[in-house]
């Protein structure tokens, strides 16, 4: 039997195009299922971009997320920190082979494609659940594969919140440039441009970079210091001190 995975692995190995959500996220999670079956330590190894966290915590989250938006819980984005926060602490207790048994079976309205929650309330799982596979991979020493499907829904998820802290800022407009895809964060004509990898431009715009190493990317001449401050927005803050080096992935 070819899953709805194995099949889009044969057909799509290599593209950069938005793909189903569930296809994104179901790949998200049988990565971290794989990464912690095939290292039983990372349970209780540290997660550097996530002070505080062991593997089994990162997992105790994605589990909690999931477990809300699959039934509905989330209806307003400023409801989440706190719904988080206390199925978190539910799932204190539970070991990761108990976590990583509940996942799929909670993730399964998520991944049915014929069955799906509130779209954006997805795509913010789905962003979620990559920027934490992410993580896990910097702590193992592990890169993230190039041809994730969750790269450019996730990434484009991330620029357009950029964009709206851009403007909340008052700040002109800059292009942001990857090598398969660009976006205008801002409104208006954009007065420079900032290039990197995915991977960089990635961590930068998820809070896993810090100001310094944000401005040491590729910005076109021009200095970077006015669009530092809008890259702390909703859930992220560029850290003080770094986790990660750049070009890393």
């Amino acid at each position: 039997m070819v899953t709805n995975q194995q099949q889009y692995r044969e057909e799509s190995a290599s593209s950069w195009e938005r793909v189903p959500l569930h296809l994104a996220y179901g790949r998200c999670r049988e990565n971290i299922t794989g990464l912690l079956a095939s290292c039983p330590e990372a349970a209780e190894l540290p997660v550097p971009a996530c002070p505080g966290w062991t593997g089994r915590d990162l997992v105790a989250h994605l589990v909690t997320v999931c477990r809300l938006v699959a039934g509905g819980a989330v209806r307003e984005p400023a409801q989440i920190p706190g719904l988080v926060a206390e199925g978190e602490q539910a799932l204190r207790e539970a070991s990761v082979a108990e976590l990583l048994t509940e996942w799929p079976q909670v993730s399964g309205r998520i991944e049915a494609p014929a069955e799906q929650p509130v779209a954006r309330n997805v795509r913010i799982m789905t962003m979620d659940a990559f920027t934490h596979e992410a993580d896990l991979r910097r702590a193992l020493g592990l890169p993230v594969p190039a041809d994730h499907p969750a790269y450019p829904d996730a990434l484009d998820l991330l620029a357009s919140g950029l964009s709206a802290s851009v403007d909340g800022h008052g700040l002109p407009a800059f292009r942001l440039q990857a090598p398969r895809a660009d976006w205008t964060i801002g409104t208006g004509e954009p007065v420079t441009t900032l290039r990197g990898s995915e991977y960089d431009l990635y961590r930068s715009l998820a809070g896993r970079r810090t100001a310094g190493q944000i401005a040491e990317l590729d910005w076109n001449g021009t200095p970077a210091e006015p669009w530092l401050p809008a890259f702390t927005w909703g859930p992220f803050t560029p850290p003080a001190e770094a986790t990660e080096a750049a070009q890393a992935g």
